[in-house]
């Protein structure tokens, strides 16, 4: 398991990303060809599908540019959702702000504008510095066969209460996805906030993955997802 910080994957470089996760690769796959285990790769929130996108270039940065990390399927709990910043920096400087409201004394709203302030601030940066954007750059790898292998079926698993990753956006990532030869499969909860499926419907969302995992086995063995 991997726990990071939003702040740290919205302003940490490609290279402290990719460098933070080689920890992983040496331990999990000190060998580039060895699928003798089945892996699922489970990320949660855009900051998940970040330094997911960095493990992903991580195992490359090891082992070589034509090797793509072995998994059999990709679970993307709320995310990815949308690319477009002017739309979506109030949500990012909310999920930032709910992470550190209590580092400060004032109202969570005073917190928020000064987060959204930081965000734009660092988005124009990367714009002069021509770097791209640590969300951009997770959704085009996550595109990329060479680096993310279609043998292994995504699960989106989403929410219409999200007030973070909008279930509309999810969806359409997904359709993206599908279209660049990805097999895809959504689960959509009614009712959970944003990573909340798995605390509030225990069942429903274990069960919905064990299920998934089987039809991926199955589709190793020529079934269908």
């Amino acid at each position: 398991m991997v726990i990071s910080t939003t702040l740290g994957a919205l302003y940490e470089s490609l290279e402290q990303r990719t460098k933070a996760m080689l920890p992983i690769i040496d331990t999990v796959f000190p060998n580039p060809d060895d699928e003798s285990e089945r892996v699922i790769l489970h990320m949660m929130s855009n900051t998940g599908g970040i330094f997911g996108a960095a493990t992903l270039n991580a195992f490359q940065q090891r082992h070589g540019k034509d090797k793509a990390l072995p998994h059999h399927l990709c679970i993307c709990d709320s995310t990815p959702g949308s690319l477009n910043f002017s739309t979506e920096i109030g949500r990012w400087s909310r999920a930032v702000a709910l992470g550190t409201a209590k580092w400060f004394p004032w109202p969570f709203i005073v917190t928020h504008k000064i987060w959204w302030a930081v965000l734009y601030t660092v988005y124009l940066i990367e714009k002069t510095l021509g770097r791209e954007h640590s969300g951009v750059h997770s959704c085009r790898v996550f595109l990329d066969h060479s680096m993310a292998t279609p043998k292994a079926p995504r699960a989106y698993m989403y929410s219409k209460a999200d007030d973070l990753i909008g279930w509309k956006d999810v969806e359409a990532q997904a359709a993206i996805a599908k279209s660049r030869g990805y097999t895809t499969a959504l689960q959509m909860f009614e009712d959970s906030p944003h990573v909340g499926h798995m605390r509030l419907h225990p069942e429903k969302y274990w069960r919905s993955i064990e299920g998934y995992w089987k039809t991926a086995i199955a589709l190793e063995e020529g079934g269908h997802f």
